[in-house]
């Protein structure tokens, strides 16, 4: 008996598939085709059983109204779907790309996408396009229109091979309706269930969207070759045995932050991190592993930001030479190793890096320095030279002097790490100072000043009835009614008042009286070569300046300022107003006064990073002077920078009949311990000068100069004033600066960092007496 195999009804009336599930043994399992034509089927929806075994339906000029989906549930088996000419709406879903024949022309889809099971096989598959175009004609799609010679980019390809049952297996997503849709390297003939031969890896081209991949039946942990680092942190992977199926694919650093895998081929893979690279960017050999199926590849990764990882492995072996460089096959950074005692391993450029106070190949010589001077007398002496030395001291020496004149040898008597103390022979003036060791040699350029017995006042202070001379500084001490940097001025009347005020807006301090108003404040950051030019330098914004202001246990104002001048570093500094009375300083064994009424700076420098280790950092400062209000005559400023060779650097501004003179005591604190600095006239005009203060190299430095305003005992008539309204006055204002610089080194109050050593050019000025016992400091 033949088995039934077909039903075929045609203008047939009313139709139901309803009763059919009360049939004993249902629809027949011999059936293949069931054809219903310009028949109102009255069934419920979806149709009982018509589409689970029934590999081909055709329900044609039926009047179904509903959506798709509704009136069919497909099963893998379905091989030809023809629901033409119906009412039909709803989209078209990816499940229908498992038909071979689909017909729904002229019905009501509308709303959604073609899939790209469809569209990944359009171009230029002229075959496809007769066959599919026809049966979606009076549908309407999102992402295509009939006719046009624009389709949508396909992206949703991924193939795989697997070896079963003495078979090979294509498989994937969007392969394409016929085997003529793509060849393979090697060749083969591809059909269903194809009895094969095992060929572990193919090439599929997939002709009409013109892909290419490759898929192997070998299922075998991903074998990396290299990954770049982007800057953003994206990792691209470069081997092999990745999937083309993303979505089979996990992969992170182990124990740690995932990766979302963005694209994926046989041979190489695109993953972004799910934390930002800042997060991770210092990461070395951090274990990462990519799961495919049951397979698990763990690989090291460095996450440096714009850097490609490769994996190639030392034809030696590297023990004590360094470790394995990957990416070089070779042996790098000897010493250090990855984190070695003091240096790291620059992966990228194959090198160690030092730490602070640590130079050479493998980081292992200390990088030292002078910080500070205590010289000998013209007789000749002890000599201590503070800084930093490190532990290791190979044939040690210093020498002092200069080319012209010739070095000596100092002799070494006791060298630390902190401290060098040697005997020197006689001479004078200001020396240089080379200290080697280690085969490494450093320079300080002016720092050592040979002591004289009695040092010289400015103008010898007039005269001894109006001031004496401090031979151990250098400074007139004046008698009463007299003062100025020679005691030359005469206090008779007392002058008017002189207001002062701290401009909060751009960090200025300005001192006015009748009619003239002085100007003094920070203005620049300048990193200084040892050949004395400018290799970088900040200007201090008057704009970005950050204020504060509060009250100290005196009750004076406080006025910080502070101001970032680059990525770690920081300029601050404090204008203080003395305001209960007059009060006595010592600074660097120099004593002085600073009168009620005075505005005291401290500027502080933090976190400089030098970029070579003989350069050194210089502060500059800005005093002005203007005319404010209406004047019969208008006087020229006359600025002059005196007494170069004393103890003290003077600078004057004079503007009718009242000075502004700014003292630079030429010593400073250097981690602690007086020693000899320089200052120098950066530039001036006529209403300006500009004055910068030479930092020596240390982890704290303090300097600092001084202000004050005069007016001369003599004024000259301006045709404004009779002789019975001129005054002889004195103006009673001190600005008093302590520069600061400091470093982060074991200290409590951090004030300048200096990541290199500096070697300083100093231009001293003053003598220092050897009585004075400063081992002690």
């Amino acid at each position: 008996m033949k088995l039934l195999d077909q039903l075929y009804f045609d203008n047939s009336g009313d139709f139901s598939t309803d009763n059919i599930q009360t049939v004993p043994n249902g629809i027949p399992k011999s059936l293949k085709t069931f054809t219903i034509k310009n028949t109102k089927i009255k069934s419920s929806y979806p149709f009982y059983g018509l589409f689970v075994g029934t590999p081909n339906v055709i329900a044609s000029g039926c009047s179904l109204p509903d959506k798709l989906e509704q009136v069919v549930q497909l099963a893998d088996k379905v091989i030809t779907l023809d629901l033409s000419y119906n009412s039909i709406g709803g989209t078209l879903s990816e499940k229908f790309c498992k038909v071979q024949n689909l017909n729904i022309f002229s019905n009501k889809l509308s709303g959604g996408p073609i899939p790209s099971c469809f569209y990944c096989h359009f171009k230029g598959n002229q075959a496809l396009l007769d066959k599919i175009n026809p049966g979606l004609l009076s549908n309407i799609f999102t992402n295509y229109n009939y006719g046009t010679a624009s389709y949508p980019s396909c992206t949703s390809i991924s193939v795989d091979l697997k070896f079963e049952n003495g078979k090979t297996y294509l498989f994937g997503t969007d392969l394409g309706f016929d085997p003529t849709y793509f060849n393979t390297v090697p060749s083969a003939t591809w059909n269903v269930d194809v009895p094969s031969v095992d060929i572990p890896q193919f090439d599929v081209t997939f002709i009409y969207p013109n892909q290419k991949f490759t898929v192997s039946a070998l299922k075998l942990p991903v074998q990396v070759t290299q990954v770049y680092v982007s800057s953003s942190g994206q990792l691209s992977f470069t081997g092999s045995y990745f999937s083309n199926v993303v979505s089979s694919i996990k992969a992170g650093i182990v124990n740690g932050a995932g990766c979302t895998v963005l694209s994926s081929t046989f041979y190489s893979m695109v993953c972004q991190p799910t934390v930002p690279i800042s997060s991770i960017q210092n990461l070395v050999d951090a274990n990462f592993s990519i799961t495919i199926g049951t397979q698990t590849a763990y690989i090291p990764i460095t996450f440096i930001p714009d850097f490609t990882n490769r994996y190639l492995s030392c034809s030696e072996d590297c023990t004590n030479k360094g470790y394995c460089d990957r990416n070089s096959g070779l042996c790098i950074c000897k010493g250090c190793n990855k984190s070695g005692d003091h240096g790291k391993c620059d992966i990228k450029n194959r090198k160690c890096n030092c730490d602070t106070f640590w130079i050479g190949v493998e980081c292992n010589t200390p990088d030292h320095y002078v910080s500070s001077v205590v010289p000998s007398n013209i007789a000749g002496g002890n000599v201590t030279l503070n800084g930093w030395y490190g532990p290791i001291h190979n044939n040690p020496s210093v020498q002092i002097g200069n080319v012209l004149t010739g070095y000596k040898d100092c002799e070494i008597l006791d060298i630390t790490t902190s401290t060098i103390k040697c005997l020197i022979g006689a001479g004078t003036g200001r020396q240089n100072v080379i200290v080697t060791q280690n085969d490494h040699s450093w320079t300080g350029n002016g720092i050592y000043l040979y002591n004289e017995t009695l040092m010289t006042c400015p103008n010898d202070c007039t005269n001894s009835t109006v001031g004496s001379c401090d031979v151990r500084f250098g400074n007139c001490i004046c008698k009463t009614n007299y003062t100025g940097i020679d005691c030359g001025t005469r206090v008779i009347y007392q002058p008017p008042q002189s207001n002062t005020t701290v401009d909060q807006g751009s960090g200025s301090t300005n001192i006015t009286n009748d009619g003239t108003k002085y100007i003094v404040r920070i203005s620049k950051l300048a990193e200084i070569s040892i050949n004395q030019t400018i290799v970088a330098e900040y200007n201090l914004d008057p704009k970005k300046w950050n204020v504060t202001v509060t009250k100290n246990e005196t009750d004076n104002t406080l006025y910080t300022f502070k101001q970032l001048v680059s990525k770690n570093t920081t300029v601050t500094y404090i204008i203080e107003e003395i305001s209960m009375g007059d009060k006595n300083f010592t600074f660097a064994d120099v004593p002085f006064l600073v009168t009620n009424g005075s505005i005291k700076l401290t500027v502080d420098v933090e976190n400089y990073e030098y970029l070579t280790s003989l350069n050194t950092l210089q502060i500059q400062m800005i005093s002005s002077v203007e005319s404010i209000g209406e004047r019969c005559i208008i006087e020229k400023a006359q600025i002059n920078n005196i007494d170069q060779q004393s103890s003290l650097n003077y600078i004057t501004i004079s503007k009718e009949g009242k000075t502004l003179t700014g003292r630079f005591i030429n010593r400073a604190l250097s981690d602690g311990r007086p020693t000899y600095i320089s200052s120098n006239v950066v530039s001036k005009d006529e209403s300006s000068i500009t004055v910068g203060l030479n930092l020596p190299h240390c982890i704290q430095c303090i300097i600092d100069p001084d202000f004050s305003v005069l007016v001369s005992s003599i004024k000259k008539n301006n045709g404004c004033e009779t002789e019975e309204k001129e005054r002889k006055w004195l103006l009673p204002v001190v600005i008093v600066i302590p520069v600061v610089g400091a470093t982060a080194i074991l200290i409590v109050s951090i004030v300048i960092y200096s990541k290199y050593r500096t070697a300083l050019r100093l231009k001293l000025n003053s003598f220092l007496d050897p009585t004075i016992k400063m081992d002690d400091l």
